[in-house]
This record gives C-alpha cells, sequence and structure tokens, in this order.
C-alpha cells in the first residue's frame, strides 16, 4: 500500500526504484525530503538525473499533497499524562502567573535574598500542582 502514489508521477521503473528506496512512504514525506535544504535538493537532482526532472516530480508532488492536507486532523486524544490545551484551567492567565513568579524568582536570587526567592518558587509549586 505505501509507495503507491509513485505510480500516480508517470515515473519510470528505475526512477520507482530509486525514490522507493528512500524510505518515503507518502507524498508528503517525499517531497518534505525533496524540499529540506538546497543541498537536499542538488542530491535529489543528481540522484534522479537532472533538475528538471526533479521540479517535475516536486510539482506532481506538490498536487498530491494539497488534497490531503485539506483533510481533517484526527481528534487529539492525549496520552501518558499528556494534557488536552483546551482542557486546562486559567490558560493564559495562568501562563502570565507562572512566568511572572519565575522572573520574581530570579530577580531574587540576582539580589541575594534566597529565603524571599524560596517563597515564590513554593508559590511556583503550588500554581503548578493545580495546573
Amino acid at each position: 500500500m505505501a509507495y503507491e502514489y509513485l505510480d500516480q508521477l508517470g515515473l519510470t521503473d528505475d526512477e520507482k526504484s530509486k525514490l522507493r528506496v528512500l524510505g518515503a512512504a507518502t507524498p508528503a514525506a517525499l517531497l518534505s525530503r525533496i524540499q529540506y535544504s538546497p543541498d537536499a535538493r542538488r542530491k535529489f537532482a543528481d540522484y534522479i538525473g537532472s533538475e528538471a526532472r526533479l521540479e517535475a516530480i516536486e510539482s506532481a508532488l506538490g498536487g498530491m499533497t494539497e488534497t490531503s492536507a485539506q483533510e481533517p486532523l484526527p481528534a487529539f486524544k492525549p496520552a501518558l499524562g499528556a494534557l488536552d490545551p483546551g482542557q486546562l484551567e486559567g490558560g493564559e492567565n495562568a501562563q502570565a502567573q507562572r512566568d511572572e513568579l519565575v522572573r520574581q524568582i530570579q530577580e531574587l536570587r540576582r539580589t541575594g535574598a534566597t529565603e524571599a526567592a524560596e517563597e515564590k518558587a513554593n508559590q511556583l509549586r503550588d500554581l503548578l500542582k493545580r495546573a
């Protein structure tokens, strides 16, 4: 099932086998490997045989990925303790509070007020426990 997209690109058997070896099972994966960097693009052009042929393949891949990019993403399913950002309480306000406490702790430690910094650090820990 993987690599079926190569049949839609109008490639020769030799070109298909060369691209299959790269391990890009989807059009988007192959396109991202080609467009990764100018150096990667140059290597692909040499590997395929010419810049013109690479441009044709890249154009065809671009058409294939546009349609797949419009498909909706599956619903977020938290795993391994990950939290759904939509379920967090306080959101931006809580983030601003955490940032402010961190800034205050850094300032207190810079001035040498370690006792006051520890007090603020405890406040930050309490805030993080509630998140």
